[in-house]
C-alpha cells in the first residue's frame, strides 16, 4: 500500500505536460509515459555517485502534502540491511537516468534525462556525494520512529519527563 500511495504521489510530483496525451477528460491518466518512473521503480535502486562507486540504494520517498517529491531515502553502509543508515538526500540532489545509461551520463540535478520505451525497471540512480559524506551524514527519523522513541521515554522508569511507569512505586520502599 505505501509503494502505491508513493507510487501516486511521485506520479503527481512529475509534470502534468507529460500527461496530456494520455489523460481522459475525468482528469485520469491511462498510461506510463517515456521518461516516467514508478516509485516501485526508484525504490530498492542501486544508488551511484560521480565516481561511479555503488553508494547504497533508494528505500523509500519522502513526499510532501501537496505530492511533490522532498526526498530520496538512501540507504547507505551495513551489509544485507543489517547496520545499514538510513540518509534523506534533497530530490533536487538526485539525477534519474534510464536503465542501460549508465550512471555517469544524465542531465542536470533533479531532472530525468533521456527517454524510454515503455515501461522501465530499475532506473539509473546517480547524486554528487561520497560515501564518507553519507556516512557523516546524520540518520533520517521517520515520525512513526519519533513517536515510538517518544513513547518510550515517557514510559520508562528511567525517562527524562518524570512520567512514572503504571505499576511502579514513586516512593521508596521501607
Amino acid at each position: 500500500m505505501n509503494r502505491l500511495l508513493a507510487s501516486a504521489a511521485l506520479a503527481l510530483a512529475l509534470p502534468t505536460a507529460a500527461f496530456a496525451q494520455t489523460s481522459t477528460g475525468a482528469g485520469s491518466i491511462t498510461q506510463q509515459e517515456p521518461g516516467e518512473y514508478l516509485a516501485d521503480d526508484l525504490i530498492g535502486a542501486y544508488v551511484r555517485n560521480a565516481q561511479n562507486e555503488n553508494i547504497g540504494s533508494v528505500s523509500d520517498l519522502v513526499i510532501d502534502r501537496n505530492g511533490q517529491v522532498k526526498a530520496a531515502i538512501l540507504s547507505v553502509g551495513g551489509f544485507l540491511g543489517i547496520g545499514d543508515k538510513h540518509v534523506a538526500v534533497p530530490w533536487d540532489q538526485v539525477r534519474l537516468m534510464p536503465p542501460g545509461s549508465g550512471a555517469s551520463s544524465g542531465s542536470g540535478a533533479g531532472g530525468l534525462a533521456g527517454t524510454i520505451t515503455g515501461a522501465s525497471r530499475n532506473p539509473a540512480v546517480k547524486v554528487d556525494l561520497t560515501k564518507e559524506q553519507l556516512q557523516k551524514a546524520p540518520a533520517y527519523r521517520p515520525a512513526s520512529e519519533q513517536r515510538r522513541e517518544e513513547d518510550r521515554a515517557r514510559t520508562s522508569p528511567s525517562g527524562t519527563t518524570g512520567t512514572p511507569v503504571p505499576g511502579t512505586r514513586t516512593t521508596p520502599q521501607q
